[in-house]
């Protein structure tokens, strides 16, 4: 299923993600606490999956470290799609972050 309706989706190459731009977007407290909404990173050269991403983020410090302190309280998604932390990344790919979704 497609989450955040109105964004393109890049297109997913093959290859692994070496040194290429990936969009990273960030939602409610996530946003918060890195103060930012949106990026565009270059992966440094090793970063293979979300969960490599996510360590090279908290290495950042502060808001990021703490945003990402426990990733049981986060959701990913990788062009639209839920997918887990271990999910491989692509060239030019979109990764969100944000919290769970509860219904009431």
């Amino acid at each position: 299923r497609r989450l955040f309706h109105g964004r393109p989706c890049p297109p997913s190459s093959a290859t692994p993600a070496r040194g290429e731009p990936v969009t990273i977007l960030y939602f409610a407290w996530v946003r918060q606490n890195t103060r930012r909404s949106e990026e565009v990173l270059t992966l440094p050269h090793g970063i293979r999956t979300v969960s490599d991403l996510v360590s090279v983020l908290v290495q950042r410090g502060d808001g990021f470290a703490d945003a990402f302190s426990e990733l049981k309280r986060i959701r990913v998604a990788v062009n639209q799609e839920h997918v887990s932390f271990d999910k491989a990344l692509s060239n030019d790919e979109a990764v969100a972050f944000f919290p769970p979704v509860t219904g009431g």
